[in-house]
């Protein structure tokens, strides 16, 4: 499947879009509330300047970041720009810029890649457009409950989380602006496209798991699972 790559309004300016674009990637722009670059299943990317990943370590700006960016994707990945020598430029200690990387990494689980300019930085894009894309056979898995909800607002959130490619801090935003889950699993096709984070491709998923009659093979998978559960207790 060709998947399209989403950006976020503010990296337009860039000319990163128009290099993805000319190496023949599929770009939508939207307003994105994290991340600046989203590729299908669940490839969310930050992208920083070297300058502004130290500014942003010193303000308290790159840690909330990486967490919501966390949250939000199975594939978290910053993209750093630029040169080692800019920081010892700027006066800063490079021992804080690799003890930053060393957090996001072993504490975030957040990938950090250095890219020199923007060329780079949009062909690092434009290969991991190209491996998502690729055809994948699929295994049936089962998402295991890590801690059983206990509140009402807690099985709430759990229930909107558990939709493909919704994070906490998304089932968040929908239950606000809709109120009930009853109400955001009757959301149209279009209205799941247009909430930031979301986008088209990402909608036509949800909208097909809500709404395709459930297969006959899928519930034989199911029933084998269940089967073999069972028999290893």
């Amino acid at each position: 499947m060709n998947f399209r790559i989403i950006v976020d309004n503010r990296e337009r300016a860039s000319g990163i879009p128009a290099i993805l674009k000319r190496l023949g990637c599929r770009v939508w722009f939207s307003q994105l509330t994290v991340g600046d670059y989203i590729i299908a299943e669940g490839i969310g990317i930050e992208r920083k300047s070297i300058r502004d990943f130290m500014r942003s370590i010193y303000d308290g700006r790159l840690f909330l970041q990486a967490s919501a960016l966390a949250s939000e994707f199975e594939i978290p990945i910053i993209i750093i720009e630029g040169k080692l020598d800019d920081i010892n430029a700027d006066g800063r200690d490079v021992n804080v810029y690799f003890g930053a990387i060393a957090s996001l990494m072993t504490n975030l689980k957040v990938n950090v890649v250095n890219t020199l300019d923007k060329q780079q930085t949009a062909l690092l894009i434009y290969r991991l457009w190209l491996q998502i894309s690729k055809p994948k056979k699929r295994r049936l898995v089962l998402k295991e409950r890590k801690t059983r909800p206990k509140t009402l607002e807690e099985w709430q959130l759990y229930v909107v989380s558990s939709l493909p490619h919704v994070g906490e801090k998304t089932a968040q935003t929908l239950l606000r602006k809709y109120g009930t889950v009853r109400n955001i699993m009757n959301l149209t096709l279009q209205q799941f496209a247009n909430i930031p984070g979301i986008g088209f491709e990402r909608a036509v998923t949800i909208h097909k798991i809500l709404n395709t009659p459930f297969s006959q093979t899928v519930k034989k998978k199911l029933n084998n699972l269940e089967k073999n559960t069972t028999k290893s207790q």
